[in-house]
């Protein structure tokens, strides 16, 4: 079968396994293979290089459209009994549309809001401690938050414009932002760590003590690097970090490592420890960097399927 310009129905990068084509799926890929090749006769062109043109997309979307409005039951006879099925049914199937009010209509948004107002949850924020020794250890990771700075920082030194204060100020009064998950880059402790564990929940502690009541607004990541050094003494230094109190979640970066050499969460002799370990302090959440290589990441780790 020719390569469709996207494939209809449930894909994964591995992060889940995806269910079977559904009824659906296969009646879009059935008709766009007949338009396109229809098409194709009638152009006098290779129907493989239509397929996978600008026209070929366009093609694929318009049956997209019909099979959202004609729902799972519809055969694909034809494209012109198709056409006819999509006018005379007006249902449709999972993925419809959001009925909201006018974004202009105030009173009706805030009814539809309520009391609470929206809850917005940024569960991937950071800052640093723009004196810490990491800015000298981590050179690498020093430039690339420096290309982070935004533009209208007008302080002696730019990251400054990154600090705690900054940050506070930015996440809950520059935005409304409800509660914040404060994270770090890859690091393998505090000397190379733009805002070390301690410090992280100092900026927790700071934001607390501004609320109404000391609600907590601010969540923490420990950012632990397994495959640095001895790896006892980083399940000791995890269990550390959980009797303080403060530990929200384990944040690893699977794909960054001494060497390049990256680490599998399913690798029974690293990440299988480390996940044994957090079941056993009481924390059950996990965030992995995954997707987007930075700095010299080893690519093979860094997908998701081990997750």
């Amino acid at each position: 079968m020719p390569p469709l310009p996207f494939q209809p129905g449930e894909v994964s990068n591995g992060e889940f396994v995806p269910r079977p084509p559904r009824r659906r799926d296969e009646w879009i890929t059935s008709l766009t293979l007949a338009r396109v090749a229809e098409a194709a006769d009638r152009l006098r062109v290779d129907r493989r290089r239509l397929l996978q043109s600008a026209s070929g997309m366009a093609a694929m979307l318009g049956i997209v459209n019909l099979a959202a409005c004609a729902g799972d039951s519809s055969e694909p006879a034809s494209s012109a009994a198709t056409t006819t099925t999509a006018r005379r049914r007006a249902t449709t199937t999972t993925g419809g549309s959001f009925v909201v009010p006018e974004p202009e209509d105030v009173e009706a948004c805030a009814q539809v809001l309520g009391t609470q107002g929206e809850f917005i949850f940024d569960v991937h924020t950071h800052h640093v401690v723009p004196d810490g020794p990491w800015r000298q250890n981590a050179p690498r990771i020093a430039d690339m938050i420096l290309d982070l700075v935004p533009d209208g920082c007008v302080e002696a030194d730019p990251y400054d414009c990154l600090n705690r204060v900054a940050y506070l100020r930015d996440i809950f009064l520059g935005s409304d932002t409800t509660i914040a998950l404060l994270s770090d880059v890859p690091n393998s402790g505090p000397d190379d760590a733009p805002i070390p564990f301690d410090e992280a929940v100092r900026t927790r502690e700071f934001a607390d003590s501004l609320t109404s009541g000391g609600a907590r607004r601010v969540l923490v990541h420990n950012v632990i690097a397994p495959n640095f050094g001895d790896l006892s003494m980083r399940l000791d230094d995890m269990a550390a970090k959980v009797a303080t109190g403060n530990v929200d979640a384990f944040k690893v970066y699977t794909a960054w490592g001494p060497g390049r050499q990256g680490f599998a969460m399913d690798d029974p002799a690293i990440g299988i420890p480390v996940i044994e370990q957090a079941r056993s302090l009481g924390v059950k959440v996990f965030c992995a960097h995954k997707g987007l290589p930075l700095l010299k990441f080893d690519r093979r780790h860094n997908g998701p399927r081990d997750m």
